[in-house]
């Protein structure tokens, strides 16, 4: 048996999960979702699979997906310039 994994992560398991929170937040669906439409790497979307899939419900409903691919951005910033940054996956 063939487990796809990331950053030591069942990514099986997280697009299962990831897949219940888009159905939970079909209300918001364009301001989250649309996002994924962008030119995103590989890792930005894995990563922001990762944060809905085991975020609230209600951050869902606070924010949009531009804010947490700021975030997303900033920590990989964080983890290829700063020294204590390259010491996390």
């Amino acid at each position: 048996m063939t487990v796809n994994t990331a950053y030591g992560l069942n990514m099986d398991v997280i697009e299962e999960k990831f897949a219940w929170k888009k159905e939970q937040a079909q209300g918001r669906e364009e301001s989250l979702f649309a996002v994924f439409e962008q030119d995103l790497s590989e890792q930005e979307k894995q990563l922001l699979q990762f944060l809905y899939a085991y975020m609230p419900l209600h951050d869902l409903a606070d924010y949009d997906g531009a804010f947490f691919l700021n975030h997303i951005s900033a920590s990989a910033t964080s983890t290829s310039r700063y020294a204590l940054g390259r010491t996390y996956p």
